[in-house]
């Protein structure tokens, strides 16, 4: 966070851990996860990852995602694609539902009555649907990058923060 602050002090940075003492506002804003995916990370799973992002007017204009166990490092900038290591990324193009592989996110920190009834009635109408399967990987950034590779071809979680979504909601709406 002092290198971002340090490279652009207009700038605002609002993260996971200054969520008490910041918001997001009109003004650039770094918007940042140092480890997203944290009980993936604490039990050694590969699904985490680092996420910045840069919001202007508190919409995301650019992401960085890097997801060290898999060295794989995502960048976009609004307007200009998205990318891999490099190369360019595209989505599935995945339209129909039946032929969908879509990732549901489980919180691990907020499991309220009204939480739990709403993911077990996505869940319910997903398989009802019926889509080709549903999966949990547990990370927001991940499971973004995963639809933005085509790996996924959805992605759904109940009570997102900024910090959980903004690099990668750029990034697959670039790829």
């Amino acid at each position: 966070l002092a290198r971002l602050r340090a490279c652009a002090p207009d700038f605002r940075v609002v993260a996971e851990e200054t969520a008490n003492t910041e918001e997001l506002t009109d003004a650039p804003t770094w918007v940042v996860d140092p480890i997203d995916g944290t009980t993936n990370f604490i039990h050694r799973q590969s699904e985490c990852c680092v996420l910045i992002g840069l919001a202007v007017r508190k919409r995301p204009v650019l992401g960085v995602c890097f997801i060290p166990k898999m060295d794989e490092l995502y960048t976009a900038i609004k307007g200009h694609g998205a990318f891999c290591n490099g190369r360019r990324i595209s989505c599935s193009g995945c339209e129909d539902l039946t032929k969908a592989l879509v990732n549901l996110h489980m919180p691990s920190y907020s499991r309220g009555p009204k939480v739990v009834e709403r993911i077990l009635g996505v869940t319910r109408d997903l398989l009802a649907h019926p889509v080709r399967g549903v999966r949990c990987g547990g990370s927001a950034g991940v499971d973004m990058i995963h639809v933005a590779r085509g790996r996924l071809d959805a992605y759904f979680e109940v009570g997102i923060y900024p910090w959980d979504v903004c690099a990668g909601a750029v990034i697959v709406e670039e790829a």
